[in-house]
């Protein structure tokens, strides 16, 4: 996003580092917050252990930032060039960096993006945190400081971080981000890695990083210090960063820290306790993808209401009139699972059916539709503990990602995948899970293979062609679109793949009376009003796309593109 320059201040005859920012970049308010906060880390002053930043401000309507120029190496390219840290310069390392922090959390200021290639190792072996540039000014109440913008890297960003507005950031923060680049310090490597970036953040709010005690060398007080400093919930975290120095200064001194090392049963009853908090790893997930791949990126997130019609594809019910009910088919196959509690076909189909009638009630009464979601993942559960097999998993999935919760399906995407390396299901599942994954490539290999085998799976179609669209291929988005609409024309979120693809190939009129035709099936829905809003942004109509994606907001605000579409919107 900016640009570092070697640079010279002339009025005092020194060597600083100027960092720039591409004004196109940020619109008003953002280059205010820049300023804003630039000038807030610079009443830090001079501290041993922090580049200082000197000014900010804004120079031919170019943003800019001017820091205390520092020769060194990072601690990243070090650990890259040496292999990890030996572990008594590590903690030393870290107890100023520990101390510096404090010294910026007392006057109000929050780092926000500590890691390894943002501490300098300088030409006397002091450790030196660079680009408070970016801290957050905590003594600031304005909206402008807190309107739910993420900055961080993903690897050593804590969780709440991750999930703007749900919690807030704060110096308990930087405690986690520190203990992260202490992990990485020690083993080599950053503690959570993905093949992408949101396969990175559902392992930040979904997982333990790996347990330091395999490593040769590294103590197990070290490995309390580092396991207390990255705990996912706030609470259970060093509260200051100065409370984090004197453990370190403890185990320097040969004293046993306070933090005590979890156990495995410690650490099982952890990942219990977070449990319930796995679905809101989605907002983190769909905010940082957007940031990282456009808005087109979203293809990869988005949830179609097309259980429904992913079921006929699977041409299972075909001992049924499909024009029945989803109640119907649910008291019919509760029947027959009690006629024949064995029968694993009956809990795949009954599954189904409460999906079904979820997706029906969804309309007049969503928890109700959510209530039966979860009663569908109970059946299926059984069903797979009764053979189900690769079927199930795939329906399973299916459904876990009908209720938000993105890493059990892409688990349980997985699973079928395994079980069904060359079937239908389990081409399907690979298809979900690349899609899901970011891995849009694979997305439309699994799919193609997958089609080859099931030609009319309208839902396969519209992930393929939405991959498709991710890799700017809008010309091969639209042929599958228009395939899965002809499938199940009812789905308003095939006619929006479409209506999308067509506006990226400039077709502007085609697009638009793609989106008019999902109006015309649900016209308070709310990723059609979200795309509405971006014609308009197309058209360079501001207002009116600011209009449309604050509707967009009001018909459903749990849906994250809308929140997208008004956020880009405001950029324009």
């Amino acid at each position: 996003m900016g640009v570092v320059y070697r640079a010279r201040q002339r009025g005092l005859d020194r060597i600083v580092a100027l960092k720039t920012i591409n004004p196109q970049l940020l619109d008003a308010e953002m280059v205010e917050r820049f300023v804003r906060e630039g000038r807030a880390a610079a009443r830090l002053g001079k501290h041993p252990n922090i580049v200082q930043v000197y000014d900010a401000g804004v120079v031919a309507g170019t943003p800019f930032i001017a820091m205390e120029f520092v020769e060194g190496i990072s601690i990243a390219d070090l650990v890259k060039r040496d292999g990890p840290l030996e572990v008594s310069r590590l903690l030393e390392i870290a107890r100023k960096i520990a101390l510096a922090l404090d010294h910026a959390h007392r006057r109000g200021i929050v780092h926000r993006d500590m890691k390894p290639g943002n501490v300098m190792i300088d030409a006397e072996g002091e450790p030196q945190i660079l680009d408070f540039g970016l801290a957050k000014d905590l003594t600031n109440q304005s909206v402008l400081s807190t309107d739910g913008s993420i900055i961080g890297t993903p690897a050593y960003m804590p969780p709440e971080q991750a999930q703007p507005g749900l919690q807030p950031v704060d110096r308990r923060s930087d405690v986690y981000s520190l203990g992260a680049l202490m992990h990485h310090a020690l083993s080599g490597e950053p503690p959570f890695q993905g093949d992408s970036m949101v396969a990175t953040i559902v392992k930040v709010l979904t997982q333990d990083p790996p347990p330091l005690d395999k490593l040769a060398g590294v103590p197990r007080d070290v490995e309390a210090i580092v396991d207390k400093a990255m705990e996912k919930d706030p609470r259970r975290r060093y509260q200051t960063a100065l409370e984090m120095a004197d453990d370190l200064s403890r185990v320097i001194a040969g004293e046993p820290p306070r933090a005590r090392r979890l156990g495995p049963v410690g650490r099982m009853w952890r990942r219990m306790r977070r449990r319930r908090g796995v679905v809101l790893a989605l907002s983190a997930l769909l905010v940082l993808f957007v940031l990282a791949t456009g808005y087109l990126g979203w293809r990869m997130w988005e949830r179609g209401r097309a259980i429904l019609r992913r079921a006929r594809a699977t041409q299972l019910l075909s001992t049924l009139n499909l024009n029945e009910g989803a109640a119907y088919r649910i008291r019919l196959f509760e029947r027959a699972r009690q006629i024949d509690p064995s029968w694993a076909h009956a809990y795949f189909q009954l599954g189904l059916a409460y999906t079904d009638r979820g997706l029906e009630l969804d309309a007049t009464d969503r928890e109700a539709g959510r209530r039966l979601r979860r009663k569908a993942v109970e059946v299926l559960q059984e069903g797979i503990r009764r053979g189900l097999g690769a079927q199930g998993e795939y329906q399973l999935a299916n459904t876990y990602e009908e209720l938000l919760d993105y890493p059990r399906a892409i688990e349980h995407f997985a699973k079928a995948a395994q079980l069904d390396p060359d079937g239908s299901f389990g081409l399907r599942a690979a298809c979900a899970h690349a899609y899901l994954t970011g891995r849009f490539e694979d997305a439309i290999r699994f799919g193609t293979r997958a089609l080859a085998l099931a030609p009319d799976d309208d839902l396969t179609y519209w992930r393929r062609g939405s991959a498709r669209l991710a890799l700017g291929d809008a010309a091969g988005a639209v042929r599958d679109g228009a395939r899965a609409v002809e499938l199940w024309e009812v789905e308003p979120e095939y006619h929006l793949l479409v209506g999308e693809a067509e506006m990226a190939r400039g077709r502007l009129r085609a697009g638009g009376e793609a989106v008019l035709a999902a109006h015309r099936l649900h016209p308070r829905h709310p990723l059609v009003t979200a795309l509405l809003s971006d014609r308009a942004l197309h058209d360079g109509d501001r207002q009116r796309a600011l209009r449309l994606a604050q509707r967009a907001i009001e018909e459903d605000a749990r849906e994250p593109r809308t929140w997208v579409v008004r956020g880009q919107a405001r950029l324009a």
